[in-house]
This record gives structure tokens, sequence and C-alpha cells, in this order.
């Protein structure tokens, strides 16, 4: 669809209607001039918010005078220092002084006091550090952005060793893109940023990497897992600026975005974002990069990655350990792709894609083959000889190749496995202990599978030791869990799956460190039981698109339980009255569910303790306000 195409089918959808649009960040005139005619003005109180750092660009969309956002107070600048330095409490009395100090020189900026607390957070708190921070920024121009910058320069040279290079790699990604937190593990991973003994698992560490950067307020957290950890993150663009700036200047990566094309043969990693990879091949002679990492963002604007784009890979970068072709179009992958022996991550995104070559094999060193988005039936033989494969993502359901005796290969390294078909073909390299390491797995059963069969299969999985994480979905026959789950599960997720057998709950609850438990558009009975003394480990609980109207408690289930959401069930009439007394309980959401009674939830809106989330707010609900109750971070 063209962009006329889309401005026009805006412009149907919205007359008429009373409307409130957000244009957040716009950094040029042109972007308003551009989509304005998609917004009707049909004189009903519909309105348009336009933000931007750019005087000209605020004042070009309005006759009216742009508002400024004003800069916060020095007690509230106190205020947020205190609390980000010093979470739950103050400083000690003997740095207050030197607090305020600090507070105060940020000129009311939050990203400069969140940036700064960063530091300080992580640093010991004694005078002579603080005092020593302070001596590093130039607070004397007395200009925010002067300061703001000295600030973040003071930020990166304060990063361990070993973190510098993981922050400097968050400047390839483009301009507010919402980054994956999983995906981020594994290319530094694959880019041999983390340092890791023997006695350490490697994402495992990488994580803490990315909660460091975290707390240091340098990367922000969009949405959290369901375990609590970071999902998905952004950077601030400021904070992407210095990425670039200092990636650039060490030769750590180069990003394309139309310009300064000359230098990306003198760079170990090159980021195309946007329509410049065309640009790039017309302005270069073929000849070999010392470049090791190929990664593409933004929208495929010139028509697929065809043969001409893979034969300058080819020509250019032999050297690869990570190729990453973002949201482009990949039709084939080329034979010759085995001739990339030291890659190590390979992610496709395209519904194009219909095969992997079966030379594929031969690539084994490749750690990361990231294949969601494709549709793929099966994998090539060769998948079995990439002896050092740790994740294998896929849409599903795939089936894994079927092999003679003598050719099986047992992928010892391979962690993550999703989304295969549970089938014979795959059964049996789980039962013959092929997959010894698997800790994630998703499967799907295909719609022919058998009762019998079902059981079978899921009762392969006692052969998986390390199982942490399980996903079936699709299952349209009673699913009789068997009694067999490995100990080591600490979370299912079930989708489309008959539980209509009454010992199911039962199962599950007897699995005595499951965490979390999301039941996704299962099929149950009227009434949903949870046993007494069941689910003795369960934090986290999703019901989510259930037809259930009745949900009973046994005493003494679910006791650890923090975390419940309630997510359209819609014949639900209300919740038990037993979540009242679960003293770990702290978060509730109710979600497009219309529940008959709300004394329970009225009951647990009036503990301090517990965020209530309703929506859409019920029509009798009263009590304190329902609003989430939570922490807003602002980024200037």
């Amino acid at each position: 669809m063209s962009r006329d195409e889309l401005k026009k089918k805006l412009l149907e959808y919205l007359r008429g209607k009373r409307y409130l649009i957000v244009m957040d960040d716009v950094w040029i005139t042109e972007i308003w001039d551009e989509i304005r005619s998609a917004f009707p003005d049909d004189f009903n109180g519909s309105r348009i918010l336009i933000t931007s750092r750019i005087q000209e660009v605020a004042s070009h969309a309005s006759l009216d005078p742009p508002y400024s956002l004003p800069i916060i107070k020095e007690d509230e600048s106190w205020n947020l220092f205190r609390k980000m330095v010093q979470p739950g409490g103050n400083p000690k009395i003997s740095l207050a002084d030197l607090g305020r100090q600090i507070a105060q020189g940020c000129l009311g900026i939050p990203l400069s006091i969140l940036v700064i607390c960063g530091v300080l957070a992580n640093k010991g708190k004694t005078r002579r550090i603080w005092s020593k921070v302070i001596a590093d920024v130039n607070w004397y121009p007395a200009q925010a952005t002067t300061i703001r910058d000295d600030i973040l320069n003071l930020s990166y040279t304060h990063l361990p060793p070993n973190l510098k290079p993981c922050f400097l790699y968050l400047g390839a990604y483009p301009k507010d893109f919402e980054i994956l937190a999983s995906q981020l593990i594994h290319l530094w991973i694959a880019e041999g940023l983390i340092n890791c003994d023997g006695n350490e698992d490697i994402e495992d560490v990488a994580e803490n990497y990315l909660n460091e950067l975290i707390d240091r307020n340098l990367i922000q957290v969009v949405e959290r897992r369901s375990d609590g950890g970071a999902k998905t993150c952004h950077v601030h663009d400021l904070v992407r600026d210095l990425c670039i700036s200092e990636g650039a200047e060490e030769k750590f990566f180069d990003v394309s975005e139309n310009v300064n094309l000359s230098s990306w043969k003198k760079s170990r990693r090159l980021s195309i974002q946007g329509s410049t990879l065309d640009l790039y091949m017309s302005s270069n002679t073929p000849s070999p990069s010392i470049a090791r990492s190929l990664l593409f963002f933004g929208e495929d604007t010139y028509g697929g990655f065809d043969p001409n784009h893979w034969k300058w890979v080819q020509e250019n970068f032999n050297l690869l350990r990570v190729l990453n072709f973002g949201n482009l179009n990949v039709y084939s992958i080329p034979t010759w792709i085995k001739r990339l022996n030291h890659l190590r991550y390979l992610r496709v995104q395209s519904d194009a894609l219909k095969a992997i070559p079966a030379s594929i094999g031969n690539l084994t060193n490749l750690e990361t083959l990231d294949l969601r988005g494709t549709f793929l039936n099966s994998l090539p033989i060769g998948i079995w000889k990439l002896r050092n494969l740790r994740n294998l993502y896929m849409s599903g359901p795939v089936s894994l190749p079927n092999q003679s005796d003598t050719e099986i290969k047992a992928l010892s390294n391979l962690q993550l496995l999703s989304t295969v078909s549970l089938d014979a073909q795959t059964v049996r390299p789980i039962v013959e202990d092929k997959l010894p390491n698997v800790r994630k797995l998703g499967i799907w059963f295909a719609s022919n599978e058998s009762n019998s069969e079902a059981v079978h299969a899921l009762a392969s999985l006692q052969h998986l030791r390390r199982l942490r994480k399980l996903k079936i979905i699709n299952c349209s026959v009673i699913l009789s869990l068997p009694n067999s789950f490995p100990e080591t599960i600490t979370k299912i997720t079930l989708r489309q799956v008959c539980l209509e057998d009454g010992d199911c709950m039962k199962v599950l609850g007897n699995l005595v460190n499951l965490q979390i438990l999301k039941l996704q558009s299962c099929l149950l009975s009227s009434q949903l039981y949870i046993f007494g003394d069941s689910f003795p480990a369960l934090i986290f609980l999703k019901l989510e698109n259930l037809r259930i109207k009745e949900w009973k408690q046994g005493e003494g289930a679910m006791l650890g339980l923090r975390h419940l959401v309630v997510d359209r069930c819609f014949e639900l009439n209300m919740l038990p009255w037993k979540l009242c007394n679960l003293i770990n309980l702290r978060e509730v959401e109710v979600l497009e569910s219309i529940l008959v009674s709300v004394k329970v939830l009225q009951a647990l809106q009036m503990k301090a303790e517990i965020k209530v989330l309703i929506d859409p707010p019920l029509d009798d609900f009263s009590g304190k306000s329902a609003n989430w109750r939570g922490t807003l971070r602002l980024w200037y």
C-alpha cells in the first residue's frame, strides 16, 4: 500500500470521529506537511499534539505559539535525585550537600539527573568519590545542553570496561527503535562482547550486563516479562548519539542514514538503516571489508534482497559473524552462504522465504538461527551438523528433519527450540537424548494428532532434564497431562489446548518449581478449580480468553502469587475471595472482562500494597481510584 493510499484510508477512518493524535519527537517540517492532509477537521473538538525539540518544527505546525516544556524546579530536581541515587531512602546526611549541588547543577533536566545518578549509584557513597564526580563535570558555563552532554560523556567514561562495547552496540539500532532484549543479548554473545568463565551460563551473564546498563539509566525498559526481566527496551536519542559518536571514533561501527558513505570499509560493524543499501552498492567499488557484522533496519523500499544484493555481500563481507536482515524481504538464501564460516548469528524475517539450503549445515560456528516471520514447513538435514547452535527460532510449526541412526548428531549446545511440531520426528531425538540441554521449548501439535499420541509425545519431555520454559500450542483433543514433566520447569504457556480433563490443573499444580503459568484460549469446563496447597512456587498467573463462569480456589493454593492477569474472560462472574488472603499479591489486572460481582476487586483495591488495573473501568466499581499506580520516568 502506497503512502497516498495509507493517507486516504486514515482520512476515511477518522472522518466524522472525534480524535486525539499524538506525533512524538518530530524533527523536520516536511513530516507534518506530508501527513496533515490525512487528518480531517470536522470542527468537533479533535486535536493533534506534536512534540519536537526544534522550535521551527513546533512553530510550523500551527499559528498558535508552541508550548515550551519547562525545566523541573530545584526541589523537584532534588527529590528525583534522592529517589534515583538511593531507592527507598535518602542519601547519607554527610552527602546531602554534595547531592543538592549535583541536582542543582543539572539545571532542571531530568535526563541529566537520571544519568548522573546512574553513575553515582554504582560507586561507593563517600564524599571523596562524589566530589571527584562533581569535578569531572564542567558546571560553570551554566548552559543546560553543555552540562547534559558532559554528564552523558561522564556516564560512558565511568562504565566498567566489560560494559563499554555493549553500550556502544546500542547505537546500531535506529532512532526510537524498540529493542527486543533477547535479540540484543544474542547479538552481544555472537559479537564476542560477553566475558564468561566456564562455570556461568553466557546468556545469564549477558542479561546481567543488560540489567547493569538499565540500573545506570542508560537503557529504558519499555516492557517487562512476566518474571520481571526486561522484554523490550529503548535508548534515549541523546544517549544513542553518544553511542554513535564514540562508536565511530573507535571504529566500533558505522551507521548509514543516507550520509557518510565513505568510511564503512574501515569499521567492524555496519548498520544500514532506511533505504541506503543501493547507495552503498552504487558508491563503492567491490573490495573486501573488515566488517564482522551487517545489520539491516528500516522499511524494505527497494523490492527485497535480490541476487545482486547477495553478490554484494559475497564480494565485500566474507568475514561476517552477524547477518541480520531485519524486515527485508529475502526470497532465497544462496548455497554459497556456507562460505561465511565465521557466521554466528543469522536472522531472516521474511514470509517470502520458503526453504533453507542444505549448505547451511556448513556454518558450524552458527549460534543463533532466527527464522521468526518465515513460514517454513521443514528444515534441511544439515541442521544436525550445527554443533554450536544455541538458539533456533521459528514461527512454526516446523518439523525437525528425519534421519537415519548413523546421521543423527546431538545438538548438545541447543538451549532454545521454538516452535516445532511435536511429532514422531521431533520426539525421537528428544527420547534419544540428542537435545540434552534444551531450556526453552515451544511445541505445536498437528491437527490430526490423537489424544494417545499427544500424551506419548508429552511424556518424552521427561528426557529434557534442563527444561525451564515450555509452550504448548494447538492441542484440540482432551489433553491428559502426564505426571512426568521435568521438575526443572519454571514457566508453562498453554495456548488453544483442551484442558477439560479435571486432572490437568492438578498435574500443573504439583510442579514444585513452576513460577509462571499462562492459559490462553484454552478449552476448560465452566468451572476453574485450583486445588488446595497447589502451585507452591507460582508468582504469575494469566488467564486469557477462557470461557469459565466460576473460579474456585482451595485452601493454601498459590500462596506466593504476586501478579494476576484476567484478560477477556467474558463469562467469569467474580474472582475468588481467597485472593484477598494472599499476602504476597501485589498486582491485579482485569482487562476486557465484565465481572458480575466486583466485591473481591473492591476488597483488593482497599489494600494499599496491591496495584489494581481495570480496563475498561467497570460502571459499578467504587472505592479508591482504579488507575494503575506505578513509576513514570520522564525523558527529555
